[in-house]
């Protein structure tokens, strides 16, 4: 299983990837380094998020000796040849001290406790792995966190102890309860003495009880400390639990509280790392097992017989500690202890079977960063891999890992340490996926060197196997590569950029290789300054001539002709990184370089012209790419700082998305990469940093096709309404559900057809709110009105009628009818016949039909059509629309008001096709085919294009 960091990063409204919809970046994978003092911190074992999987819990650090860096979760199950790192966390400027995991409210989910050397304690969720909160109990490193009863009230308390104090929180409402000013390196908390009360057990030589906030020492030992380390154990079967206590050296003593003496002594064969009182061999009786420091051993001691059961040979210096559960579900304990932090050498964490003692699995040592990767199908699966490289291995003594993971599936493939026989002295710098050698499959390609000197190794993508060494100039590593076919000649060259390592080094170049010979066919001269390096190799075309360029990068930006080999350097210094961009898909690319003072220019490829330049960050730019992102037709810029990734758009001029600090030389080389490398039409980001490969994907909210329009129905006749139609989903394989908030009695909404239907049992006016959702759970929602009318159909003689106090739908049909529509936004159509309509309260819609008709609003924002006839029209008060057709008799509008009232121009009617004319005290508006409406009380020159609205 590859780690499925749960951090959600959400695109601001305010500065949104997409102008219709909100786009979402998670970080959906991790690989990241175990690092050094693997568990140092602490090593816990338990089913954290209640799934029936044992997860392990383990810091790292990124230097040599000291705290730890930052931790994770290992997944036992998902990799069959080991243990996946499942979470890694983000890295703590103010170090990991302590951690610790319960399930403080039994629902089965853990939350883990963080304790840093600042003296916060962070607390997780351990199904999410969100944060929940941090405490601030102390000012200085927290060595130690318990969940116990300590102030002997019957309820488990959070205890967290520093170099001072020990505090005892609640651990329902995460308060502080009590502060003991007491010091101690380590401690427990059980009954030690004949009383019913729990102590508190001091690794230096106190027994506390607290009661409440009273607190009595129990017990002074008279020797000093009880150990640098202690646990508590009943291993007497007398009922009462003993204090097990190991000192630095040679001794680990049992003592009886009880009795407040020493009982027994174990005397070790040298300094002691660790030290785990459990039953290892379920005869319900603890052994006590305890790690040598330096070179040793891990034992298992019995207390019944005070022999040793068995010992285990420690490979690596030291034991930071160790845990003991059935992680695999076999019946059968595993043994875990982290190894190699009080030596300059490899750390690793090791897994033994308990029953023979035998080695089940080991991490391994990996140094980031992770500067080099690529993608590519490299074994002709048909699915992409994504291929990265460590720059080192075991503590810097090894070459760096090269690994192939499913880009899919986000498994392991492959992966080697130490492939180049431990020559690769200043690391792997690049790789790059290409048919190098022209024979239809793809081959990984290696930058590095061979003791010192240049060397270039090509791996099958099949067989994992080394097809070619090729070895170059002397002292001068090879740091970046591209492969094209740069002269058209119809053979694959591998373009590399070099360095200089110590002075026999003839130069720093850029080299044309044969790919299939690796032989050189060109270098250039020597480029920019003694001690410098070719970072960063990119090939395009950037003059629309038949041949590619070469861009390379240090400090200064050169491009060579790919056949002349004519060479331009820039004036200007500072370039950080590179990438060819084709803004308007002409074939032709220009420059995007990154400095390092955060600018980005755009130069001109043909001109060498800068085009355009903008800021956006105010530390290097270590990386670009460009890519549709959000799939809304707009380019935007992907980019890289050294510490997070950030997404800068073009068409606003501001970076509208950027991540969470990633850790440091995030990006750089240009260690980033945008692709789709799952197929699910969607991108994914990729970056490498100091110790993670890092993968963001850009999950994208359905798309509203076209807003919704207000719409109308009544209490007679069924709706449909197919919402379906206004939305698309972008993702591939996403399938859209639907919901409406809002619907009036009798409509409802089939979720997965989208289709909203049925007969409207109530008359109003109901805002609508329509969502559609993916698989994701990002949704995209659009609002409208939905008008309900009461349905009331006339005669075909002549009739009178009043509306409702809800709107009203009133067919007049025949006959010379007087209709008011009363209270409500009714509309009203007259028919055939002379008639009489009143809107009254409201805003209206009054359709005179057929014949003479006489239409009013009344109060409210009215709607007057005429129809066909020579009608009148009185707006009434509030704005009003006289609605102007052609050919439809000429109408007469009796209180239009300037600047109020609008004339709606409908039937494809123009304001260009209109005369307008002043007709004694009234004016006439004309068209082709004869007068439209007549305006009485109004001058023509008073009436403007402003006047007229297109319906």
């Amino acid at each position: 299983m590859s780690q499925h960091n749960s951090e959600t990063f959400s695109v601001s409204a305010a500065s949104e990837l997409s102008n219709q919809t909100t786009s979402n970046l998670t970080q959906d994978w991790k690989y990241s380094v175990f690092g050094n003092g693997i568990g140092s911190s602490g090593l816990i074992t338990a089913d954290i998020d209640n799934d029936g999987i044992t997860e392990i819990i383990a810091g790292g650090s990124l230097t040599t000796f000291g705290t730890n860096d930052f931790w994770y979760v290992l997944d036992p199950i998902s990799n069959p040849n080991g243990y996946n790192r499942q979470w890694t966390s983000s890295l703590y400027p103010d170090k990991v001290s302590a951690i610790a995991a319960f399930d403080t409210d039994a629902d089965g989910i853990y939350s883990i406790f963080t304790g840093l050397g600042n003296g916060d304690v962070a607390i997780y969720d351990g199904s999410s792995l969100q944060s929940i909160k941090t405490l601030n109990p102390s000012n200085s490193a927290i060595h130690h966190i318990l969940y116990a009863d300590a102030n002997n009230d019957s309820i488990k308390d959070i205890v967290i102890a520093d170099d001072n104090h020990i505090y005892i929180y609640n651990a329902s409402s995460l308060a502080l309860d009590l502060q003991l000013n007491y010091a101690s390196t380590d401690f427990e908390i059980g009954n030690v003495d004949s009383d019913a009360a729990n102590e508190i057990v001091l690794s230096s030589g106190l027994v506390l009880e607290v009661n409440g906030s009273n607190t009595s020492v129990q017990w002074d030992y008279a020797g000093g400390d009880f150990g640098q380390s202690v646990e508590l154990s009943d291993v007497d079967a007398d009922g009462i639990q003993e204090i097990i206590g190991a000192a630095p050296w040679n001794y680990i003593t049992v003592f009886d509280a009880d009795i407040q003496s020493p009982k027994w002594q174990i005397t070790t064969r040298q300094d002691i790392d660790a030290l785990l009182v459990t039953d290892i061999d379920n005869d319900g009786v603890d052994e006590i097992l305890y790690g040598d420091g330096q070179f040793g051993k891990i034992y298992a001691y019995d207390v019944i017989s005070r022999t040793e059961q068995w010992a285990i040979d420690n490979p690596e210096h030291g034991v930071t500690n160790i845990a003991v559960v059935d992680v695999d579900g076999d019946g059968t304990l595993e043994l875990f202890w982290g190894s190699g932090a009080t030596s300059t050498g490899p750390d690793h964490l090791y897994v033994h079977d308990i029953s023979t003692q035998s080695l089940e699995w080991k991490s391994q040592h990996v140094d980031g960063p992770f500067h080099a990767m690529d993608i590519g199908d490299v074994d002709s699966d048909g699915q992409l891999e994504i291929v990265f490289a460590s720059l080192r291995s075991n503590s810097g003594y090894g070459d760096g890992m090269v690994a192939v993971w499913d880009a899919q599936s986000h498994r392991p493939e492959w992966d080697q340490t130490n492939l180049f026989g431990g020559t690769a002295w200043t690391g792997i710098h690049d790789v790059q996926i290409g048919d190098v050698n022209n024979d239809g499959t793809q081959e990984i390609v290696v930058a590095t060197d061979r003791l010192y000197d240049g060397a270039i190794y090509v791996i099958d993508g099949t067989t994992k196997e080394i097809r070619h060494s090729y070895f170059y100039d002397d002292g001068a590593s090879i740091r970046s590569l591209a492969i094209a076919d740069i002269d058209n000649d119809g053979t694959t060259e591998i373009i590399a950029g070099g360095s200089r390592e110590h002075t026999g080094a003839p130069g720093v170049y850029t080299y044309i290789l044969d790919g299939a010979t690796g032989a050189v066919e060109w270098n250039s001269i020597n480029l920019g300054d003694y001690w410098s390096a070719v970072s960063e190799i990119e090939v395009g075309n950037l003059d629309s001539d038949a041949t590619q360029e070469i861009v390379a990068v240090n400090n200064h930006l050169f491009v060579f002709d790919g056949v002349t080999h004519q060479q331009w350097q820039s004036s200007f210094s500072g370039v950080s990184s590179v990438h060819l961009y084709d803004p308007d898909q002409d074939g032709t690319q220009e420059i995007l370089v990154g400095l390092n003072d955060g600018q980005v220019l755009a130069i001109d490829g043909q001109t060498y012209q800068t085009v355009d330049n903008f800021q956006i960050s105010s530390t290097a730019i270590t990386g670009l790419q460009t890519s549709d992102v959000d799939k809304d037709g707009d380019i935007e810029l992907v980019y890289s700082n050294g510490t997070s990734v950030g997404i800068y758009s073009f068409e606003q001029s501001a970076t509208i998305w950027q991540s969470d600090p990633l850790g440091t030389s995030v990006g750089n080389t240009n260690s980033l990469l945008v692709a789709d490398t799952d197929g699910d039409r969607r991108v994914e980001i990729i970056v490498g940093t100091n110790y993670t490969v890092v993968e963001f994907d850009v999950l994208i909210p359905p798309r509203l096709v076209q807003p919704f329009a207000d719409l109308t129905t009544n209490t007679v006749s069924e709706f449909t309404l197919q919402i379906s139609d206004y939305f698309n989903e972008i993702d591939a394989g996403d399938t859209l559900t639907y919901s409406a908030n809002g619907l009036p009695d009798g409509l409802e909404i089939d979720a997965g057809a989208g289709l909203i239907d049925g007969v409207a049992t109530a008359a109003g006016q109901y805002d609508i709110t329509v969502t559609a959702t993916d698989n994701t759970g990002l949704s995209t929602s659009d609002t409208f009105e939905l008008t309900v009318y009461n349905l009331i159909r006339l005669t075909r003689f002549d009739d009178t009628a009043t509306g409702t106090r809800s709107p009203d739908h009133i067919e007049a049909l025949a006959g010379s009818d007087r209709v008011s529509g009363r209270l409500g936004d009714d509309l009203i159509n007259g028919g055939a016949g002379n008639d009489h309509l009143l809107g009254a309260a409201g805003n209206d819609s009054l359709n005179g039909g057929r014949h003479n008709d006489f239409l009013s609003g009344g109060a409210g924002q009215d709607r007057l059509k005429g129809g066909i006839g020579q009608d009148v029209m009185k707006g009434g008060l509030n704005s009003d629309i006289f609605v102007l057709q052609s050919r439809s008799g000429t109408d007469k509008i009796i209180d239009f008001e300037n600047g109020l009232d609008f004339l709606g121009l409908s039937n494809g009617l123009k304001y260009e096709d209109l005369t307008i004319t002043q007709l004694r005290n009234q004016v006439l508006i004309s068209d082709i085919n004869g007068a439209i409406a007549q305006l009485r009380g109004i001058s023509a020159r008073a009436i403007t294009q402003a006047d007229f609205v297109a319906l």
